[in-house]
């Protein structure tokens, strides 16, 4: 059949059967039934799965072909893109982590902060107790000017900006 994955009349059948698999157990784990006989609402939930299990398949086919073209993407690259964050995001994403693979892992920052004055906003984190937010301001207290510093030149922001990005992904989920 024709397509952009030039996929032949077989392929395209386990294409349609694989789709109407995938539609059956999504339709089944969101409670909308299970798909069975030849109905409207089967055609649906089977075609329905089939558009998604094609998009995956396009998606892989892309990743496929950049990486044939001698162009490098990585593994966070691949998953930050296929779960739609933008390309500001993923950037801020990949330098935070870099720049906590720099400090030596999380570990490292964790026993940095249990250590200090901060010892009970870390300590809040690691509990069951509610998490305890924090600043910019606090982050500026928290690290040294060069870790804010570092995090600023991978993520290509100012010193400020960089604190703030901080405060962000370091602030307890919910707040």
């Amino acid at each position: 059949m024709p397509s952009k994955e030039h996929l032949g009349i077989i392929k395209t059948i386990l294409l349609g059967v694989v789709g109407a698999l995938i539609g059956g157990v999504i339709s089944m784990a969101l409670g909308y039934g299970k798909v069975d006989g030849f109905n409207l609402y089967s055609i649906l939930i089977s075609t329905a799965g089939a558009i998604l299990f094609l998009f995956v398949v396009h998606k892989v086919t892309a990743l496929k072909q950049l990486f044939l073209k001698g162009k490098q993407i990585g593994l966070l690259d691949t998953v930050l893109g296929l779960v739609g964050l933008n390309d500001k995001s993923s950037l801020e994403i990949k330098g935070v982590l870099e720049w906590i693979a720099q400090q030596g892992g999380i570990h490292a920052i964790v026993d940095h902060l249990q250590a200090g004055e901060f010892s009970a906003i870390a300590k809040s984190w690691l509990s069951d107790d509610e998490n305890v937010a924090i600043s910019s301001d606090i982050v500026q207290k928290m690290f040294s000017t060069e870790a804010v510093q570092q995090l600023a030149s991978n993520v290509g922001v100012t010193s400020q900006n960089a604190l703030e990005l901080l405060a962000k992904y370091l602030r307890p989920a919910g707040q």
